[in-house]
């Protein structure tokens, strides 16, 4: 429904592609942009990301972006990603062929950076070799974005590459006139160019032309608001909630003590990310929302006063407590005028570079704000049993140990943008239900991610398939909160599995039967991991002990069980084989663990098996 909207105000400003999904996997939690993706895990990335594309697909062009690995923002030119081929085709590349072939993508954009020593605009080997000629797609390929020029524009086109933006001053544009006039560029190149161009644009006007005209009431109607206000709500994910605490009553009248700058600031991405901007409605703040309430007498402080702040929350029925991430693990953007990202390098004074280096930053540590977790730490140490902790972030950060054991309620979102404050208003009275699940672990310490790792002020970084639950798996580690984690307002339990085996083809279904045991109607989100039973050779060691293939979210009313059908996919599974450079799954046993969170003690498990070889 989200992609569908967004295309459908695409077409209504009178555009006819969207590129703002992407693809590219959270591998290192200190990414500057991670709240861009879906998550640390391929197979969701895969899962959302062609979601979201046949949405938007129906309206206008779509394309997927960066192909095919995004590196720290800071050094996004200068940044050396290496990578193995092995990895690199199961872990970084596997779901972008899956979005493409379901989704029907018209266009690629390529990463700014530089895989294996060539930049990825310029890597023939990803562009017309895995794209084009291992992949068969006929995909545009466009550059990252207007300020980020290729360059080596001749090199560009030979690898790929359709399109540099802007179009009427792109980079490469006098060194291809240069290469054709001597004769290191040919006709034919720019011909094979074009070509796709026109036919990219040929398929899209013959599948409009039958479209209605656009209608321009449908720009920011309330239709669309209204649907980003419940996908705020539904995304998410509470952490702890003991004694049920959450929902509060929203006919009693209750004395609310609101606490943190969080509260008081309209949520948006783009105080951290000049390309998360969109218009949009005006929003509103958390704490504007909560006065709204008729039964909530509501006292709000920004944290500075600590022996007031005490005194509210002694005095309150309900303390909601909002922590930031820290200005070391979120960016810092210095605002300056929109145009001037569209600047080339030589346009821009040596203050401008800078500054654009600085503007863009990555993190250093995953913690949050040291006067929020004071504030914390005094408000939990009198008020623990009545207190909502809110923290609002992009990526992963470290929640202390006080905090995850004295607060009585969690909530952890990503950023909700203008209809945060009403969504989450939504949450804390039961109007919507928090049923987002972590996309991505969060750490017990901040070491457990980062601590082999280089530091953001490197250029070069080793892409390997030990990241987030993956590196956890293998060294054993626990989590604060494991990947797949989230608590609804109720509970479940799993009954019962049924699946079809042997498994011959790519995908399959399973049936898994799942009962409310609480007092709300209520969403339970299934997922299935899969591993290798055995293995003939001893080279795979590497390969993670278990593999997201599946999962589905269902609302249960309170008593009644639901048989839910779950369609897996079996290409987490696969390897890669160099002799052929195909996806394969191999023969043989797999084990199942059907849970509601990676690594879940009250698993269900069973086995499948192979009997011959799968190509994905």
């Amino acid at each position: 429904m989200q992609g569908e909207a967004i295309g459908i105000e695409v077409q209504a400003h009178g555009g006819n592609v969207y590129s703002g999904i992407c693809l590219n996997v959270t591998r290192r939690s200190d990414w500057g942009r991670a709240h861009e993706s879906y998550g640390e895990d391929p197979f969701v990335i895969s899962r959302m990301g062609s979601a979201a594309a046949r949405g938007a697909r129906k309206h206008v062009m779509v394309a997927v972006r960066h192909f095919a690995m995004n590196s720290m923002e800071a050094l996004r030119e200068d940044g050396k990603i290496t990578c193995d081929e092995k990895t690199m085709n199961e872990l970084f590349l596997q779901h972008f062929k899956e979005v493409l072939y379901e989704s029907g993508a018209e266009a690629v954009v390529s990463a700014g950076n530089l895989v294996n020593g060539v930049a990825c605009a310029e890597n023939p080997a990803l562009l017309n070799g895995i794209l084009r000629q291992r992949w068969k797609l006929d995909n545009l390929v466009v550059a990252s974005d207007c300020t980020w020029p290729v360059k080596s524009g001749t090199a560009s086109i030979k690898a790929g590459l359709d399109l540099e933006l802007p179009f009427s001053a792109g980079g490469r544009t006098q060194a291809v006139e240069n290469a054709l006039e001597h004769g290191t560029l040919n006709w034919s190149d720019i011909q094979v160019m074009t070509e796709r161009i026109l036919r990219c644009q040929l398929r899209y006007y013959c599948r409009t032309i039958q479209m209605p005209t656009p209608d321009p009431e449908k720009i920011r109607c309330q239709r669309h608001i209204g649907l980003a206000r419940r996908s705020v709500a539904e995304s998410m994910v509470l952490l702890k909630n003991d004694n049920n605490f959450l929902p509060l009553n929203g006919a009693s009248q209750i004395k609310l003590s609101v606490l943190g700058v969080l509260a008081d600031r309209v949520s948006t991405a783009h105080q951290f990310d000049t390309a998360s901007h969109a218009q949009g409605p005006p929003g509103t703040s958390p704490l504007e929302e909560l006065r709204k309430r008729h039964n909530l007498s509501v006292e709000y402080m920004d944290g500075s006063q600590k022996t007031h702040v005490i005194n509210s929350a002694l005095a309150a029925n309900v303390v909601v407590l909002f922590i930031r991430p820290s200005s070391k693990s979120e960016p810092s953007l210095k605002r300056r005028r929109f145009s001037d990202y569209f600047k080339s390098r030589k346009e821009r004074s040596l203050s401008q570079q800078r500054e654009a280096m600085t503007s863009f930053r990555d993190r250093s540590h995953l913690t949050l704000d040291s006067s929020d977790l004071e504030t914390a730490k005094a408000v939990l140490s009198v008020a623990g049993q009545k207190t909502v902790v809110v923290i609002e972030a992009g990526t992963s950060v470290t929640i202390p140990a006080f905090v995850r054991q004295k607060a009585t309620a969690i909530l952890f979102s990503s950023y909700g943008c203008r209809q945060y404050g009403k969504g989450l208003r939504d949450v804390l009275f039961g109007e919507q239900e928090p049923s987002g699940r972590l996309p991505f672990v969060l750490p017990d310490t901040e070491q457990q991610l980062l601590g082999k790792e280089s530091s953001t002020s490197s250029h070069e970084f080793k892409y390997d398939d030990k990241w987030g639950y993956r590196k956890l798996q293998q060294e054993q580690q626990k989590p604060a909160y494991p990947f797949g984690f989230g608590l609804g307002y109720s509970s479940f339990t799993l009954n019962s599995i049924w699946c079809s085996h042997p498994i011959i083809k790519s995908s399959f279904d399973m049936t898994v039967n799942a009962t409310n045991i609480g007092t709300r109607a209520s969403a339970v989100v299934i997922q299935i991991y899969a591993s290798r039973r055995s293995r003939r050779d001893s080279a795979s060691v590497s390969i993670i002990s278990r593999s997201l293939i599946g999962f589905a979210k269902e609302v249960i009313k309170p008593g009644e069980n639901s048989e839910i059908a779950v369609t897996c996919r079996i290409s987490p599974l696969a390897e890669f084989r160099s002799s052929s450079s195909k996806m394969v799954v191999a023969e043989g046993e797999y084990d199942l663990f059907v849970s509601q969170y990676e690594g879940d003690g009250k698993a269900l498990t069973s086995a499948f098996q192979i009997l011959n070889e799968v190509d994905c």
